[in-house]
């Protein structure tokens, strides 16, 4: 629960006289840390769609490409990686800015925690599957050809 954090940094600030200014100190990181991320996030998602959309358009133009042992993990982690932008990004972008989650409850909040662990997830397998698939496709190509 991102809540759980904030709260415990305000009560610690409250509770504690002398290591006040420590806390303070990192809770002014944590909202500059937070300001960049957002602000990243805002500039880079937009040409993450972008540039989604026209790896779609690319491949449903040219049939060759689906059609391609190479490049249907390419589509795939692009896929994820739309799904991330569109799903996933809005709800972190809030959150940064506004200082809370879009909706205060367990349930949103376990179901943000599966999103965002799923995409990571799906990510990074792809990934090691990509790398298997070109390792095999450039050393041992006559095999996967039979």
């Amino acid at each position: 629960d991102f809540r759980k954090y904030s709260d415990l940094a305000i009560k610690m600030s409250s509770s504690l006289d002398n290591s006040s200014i420590a806390i303070s100190a990192h809770i002014l990181n944590w909202e500059l840390s937070k300001k960049l991320t957002f602000w990243s996030l805002i500039i880079l998602i937009f040409p993450s769609i972008i540039g989604s959309f026209l790896v779609f358009y690319g491949v449903i133009r040219k049939k060759e490409i689906r059609h391609r042992i190479k490049n249907q993990l390419v589509l795939l982690i692009c896929v994820v990686h739309f799904v991330q932008a569109v799903f996933e990004l809005p709800f972190t972008i809030i959150y940064l800015y506004h200082g809370t989650v879009p909706v205060a409850s367990n349930v949103f909040c376990d179901y943000w925690q599966i999103l965002i662990t799923t995409l990571n997830m799906a990510t990074l397998e792809l990934n090691a599957h990509l790398s298997i698939e070109r390792y095999l496709l450039i050393f041992h190509n006559a095999f996967i050809q039979r």
